[in-house]
């Protein structure tokens, strides 16, 4: 009996892993969150979180594909006169406009809204998806200051677009840091013409210049993406195991199975042990080269994440060959650390080399941005000389 529990403690684990995929390595869903209702509840005008939240509860972004692709060319190229229209919807998101503004002073951005998690996992993502809504609405408006030649208010509100992105950066979860980043990438092409136009004060050229100076050397390293990628895995590990073993024994559920219980626990400490181990490795491979960004940094760590992925098959949705690695030695049934390290080799390997992403593409994203964020400081430095 306790081998059978044994065995179905190491399928279960790895099917839950399977079925919850989604959830542990991307963390996109976009729910009602429960710092929304916390804010809501417990409101802190010190947080910028807390209007962000308004604003985006606030927000009346359009259904109409057509008119959201119509809001998108605008931001990229500018208002021409068939976009007048738009004009209405600025109009019926002045309240939301309102509450944003209130955040842009504050240095704190918490949508936990001081809560705190057991296991990093189960923390709920904001709602990011309206958050680039706001965004994109921001920049909307700038474009339309432009057009009103208000290059003032325009730059004005394209720097407050990157204080929403910094803002959003204080969330420590990847999918909120490369919000911040598409954010950042987004507001580039309209801020590079209101400063290419000529037609701001040396002043203001100036406080652009140091805004983003400012900003870059708060901007958070492409490494810390893959350390908060390295801490949603090894959360997720922890969280399984645990879940599975309070699930196996509930309340008084180990009398009488003292021995049965000790045999999972044991098994769930090495699935853990070696999730740290190798999780270190091949995020710490992937920290370097994004650090360093060397062609020979990039090329290590892809090549020993090549190794894993053929080292852990068999795939993900072939649990039987999980359950011969468990069952090929019978004699190592008698010495249950050596089959706590089979079993947890194999399950780790398999669920770490389906959940690392294409960090490379992540780098490349990432430094295209801070390059662009770079040529705006150095554009607005080089007007200024020239007023």
């Amino acid at each position: 009996m306790m081998r059978i529990r044994y065995y179905v403690f190491c399928i279960a684990f790895y099917r839950a892993v399977v079925i919850t995929g989604m959830v542990v390595c991307l963390l996109v869903q976009p729910s009602a969150l429960w710092a929304q209702q916390e804010s809501a509840a417990k409101p802190d005008r010190k947080n910028a979180a807390w209007y962000y939240n308004k604003a985006v509860g606030l927000l009346r972004y359009p259904d109409s594909r057509e008119t959201v692709n119509r809001i998108q060319e605008v931001i990229k190229v500018g208002w021409k006169d068939k976009d007048q229209e738009l004009e209405e919807i600025l109009k019926n998101n002045e309240p939301a406009f309102r509450e944003f503004q209130k955040a842009l002073p504050l240095k704190k951005c918490d949508f936990d809204f001081g809560r705190k998690y057991e296991y990093i996992i189960q923390k709920e993502t904001p709602a990011h998806s309206k958050i680039r809504n706001l965004c994109r609405l921001l920049l909307l408006k700038g474009r339309h200051y432009e057009r009103g030649r208000r290059l003032k208010e325009a730059a004005e509100t394209y720097l407050s677009a990157l204080t929403l992105a910094g803002h959003v950066a204080q969330d420590n979860t990847v999918v909120m840091k490369m919000l911040a980043l598409v954010i950042e990438k987004e507001t580039y092409a309209p801020f590079k013409d209101c400063i290419e136009s000529g037609k701001l004060r040396r002043k203001d050229y100036l406080k652009i210049h140091d805004y983003l100076a400012d900003y870059a050397v708060k901007h958070f390293s492409g490494a810390e993406l893959i350390m908060l990628e390295e801490e949603s895995f090894l959360s997720s590990m922890a969280l399984m195991v645990d879940r599975y073993i309070e699930d196996s024994f509930p309340g008084n559920g180990a009398q009488g199975k003292e021995a049965e219980k000790a045999k999972i626990v044991a098994l769930g400490e090495e699935i853990k042990s070696q999730s740290q181990l190798f999780a270190d490795k091949y995020y710490g491979n992937f920290a370097r080269a994004v650090t360093s960004n060397k062609d020979e940094e990039w090329e290590v760590a892809s090549s020993e994440l090549n190794v894993l992925i053929q080292e852990a098959k068999p795939k993900m949705e072939d649990i039987s060959g999980v359950i011969k690695a468990m069952v090929a030695d019978s004699k190592a049934q008698e010495n249950g650390s050596a089959v706590d390290k089979q079993v947890a080799h194999k399950i780790v390997l398999t669920l770490l080399s389906f959940c690392i992403p294409n960090f490379k593409g992540m780098a490349e994203g990432y430094y295209e941005t801070l390059i662009q964020l770079d040529e705006l400081k150095s554009l607005a430095l080089i007007q200024a000389t020239k007023n």
